[in-house]
């Protein structure tokens, strides 16, 4: 039996503006926060390289009975990057397509079932690029921002969740993390920003040095930034880099238990990243189903200076989490 009150009840209902759907975090590396990118891929290309070149020499004090001059020496080489197709699609049927069309007599704004699903296909490309720039893909043999090999990599001793560190032993940390790079690299590179998961940036911005009201994170500005005549521009959070996510992406063995600490330079000369736009394949049809396929090419990020960053792993931080 009809039950009518139901009825009346929907004839009383106010149909409010707007969807709600499922909050998204924002992807710092798919936007080009940390990594410069372009949105500059031809399309159909397989590969990236980039020319290399390596010299080295001396000059001598010239008299007119020299006679071994000096030579530079050069060597040529080419670096290469890998490009790869991410792909997605939408679905959507005939009877889908009819019984939209009469809901849409009785509203004054129609919904268009084809727009509202394909409006996800960017958060979807979005994420896979996060993962696909940070980690690569074993499969492929592509190494990420995360897991270069290339890049110096060490397993820290400095433990944030021994009840026994203190904020001085946080400032060694830090400051070694930053006296490291330009030692390395003969004075070139320079630090511009240390990228570590927010936990572990909002212990060090609640540890005080002694007897002061200084904190780990105001001090390392105060003394590395440009106020101390240093290059370090700030922290930067990036959930990636706990240990959590680093295991889900395969970056670390599952258990290993150990926060990223990275410290890099944002500069294009440096490391950089190139992708195109998301664009649709002919729409394919069978038996009343519509297929929308999605194409988006994505380039390996370029590590062109590997030496100039460095990953420091530290034990998971677990105290005040």
């Amino acid at each position: 039996m009809t039950d009518f009150r139901n009825i009346l009840s929907r004839e009383l209902e106010r149909k409010l503006p707007g969807v709600l759907m499922r909050p998204m975090p924002e992807l710092p590396i798919a936007d080009g926060a940390l990594i410069p990118a372009a949105a500059d891929l031809p399309v159909g290309i397989q590969y990236e390289s980039k020319e290399l070149m390596e010299q080295a020499g001396e000059a001598l004090i010239y008299s007119k009975d020299s006679k071994d001059i000096p030579l530079i020496n050069f060597t040529e080489d080419e670096q290469g990057y890998r490009v790869v197709t991410f792909a997605t699609g939408v679905q959507w049927n005939h009877v889908e397509l009819e019984q939209a069309g009469y809901a849409n007599t009785n509203r004054s704004t129609p919904r268009d079932i084809i727009t509202r699903r394909s409006s996800f296909v960017p958060r979807v490309f979005a994420e896979a690029e996060q993962k696909f720039v940070l980690a690569g893909n074993a499969d492929l043999g592509i190494t990420g921002f995360f897991n270069d090999p290339n890049v110096p990599s060490e397993n820290s001793t400095y433990d944030p969740s021994n009840n026994a560190t203190t904020a001085l032993d946080s400032i060694a940390f830090l400051n070694d993390c930053y006296t490291g790079l330009p030692d390395r690299t003969n004075n070139v590179a320079q630090v511009s920003a240390i990228v570590a998961p927010r936990r572990l940036i909002s212990y060090w911005s609640t540890q005080f040095l002694p007897n002061t009201s200084v904190t780990v994170t105001s001090s390392i500005l105060a003394n590395l930034g440009p106020a101390g005549g240093g290059t370090l521009r700030g922290f930067i959070a990036l959930e990636e880099c706990k240990s959590e996510v680093l295991e889900a992406y395969g970056v670390t063995a599952g258990g290993t238990n150990k926060d990223l600490v990275m410290v890099a330079p944002v500069n294009d000369m440096v490391a950089s990243r190139s992708y195109n736009n998301p664009r649709q394949i002919p729409l394919s049809y069978d038996m009343g189903t519509y297929t929308q396929v999605f194409l988006k090419d994505i380039g390996q990020v370029r590590m062109d200076y590997p030496d100039q960053f460095e990953y420091r792993f530290v034990p998971k931080l677990t105290v005040g989490i």
